[in-house]
């Protein structure tokens, strides 16, 4: 079973088994990047993989690929 160091209310809808990924920006950075909640709490997949903290191919392309995606996708 997967573990979060994050402490999680055990009524929330985004623990560490069901983590939705999505597009945010924060007041102080503008600039459009890929999240996911846990908790409460939004985690930058970006500023991880710029931290080098993701081994796996797909995280990398996911996370470094957005702007492309989001130029060539229809919303």
């Amino acid at each position: 079973m997967l573990k979060s160091f994050i402490e999680i209310p055990p009524e929330s809808d985004f623990p560490i088994q069901n983590l939705p990924y999505g597009i945010f920006f924060t007041k102080e950075n503008l600039s459009p990047r890929v999240g996911t909640r846990l908790g409460d709490f939004v985690v930058d997949l970006a500023f991880l993989d710029e931290q080098k903290l993701f081994d796996q191919l797909w995280s990398r392309f996911f996370v470094r690929n957005y702007q492309y995606r989001k130029d060539t996708l229809p919303c």
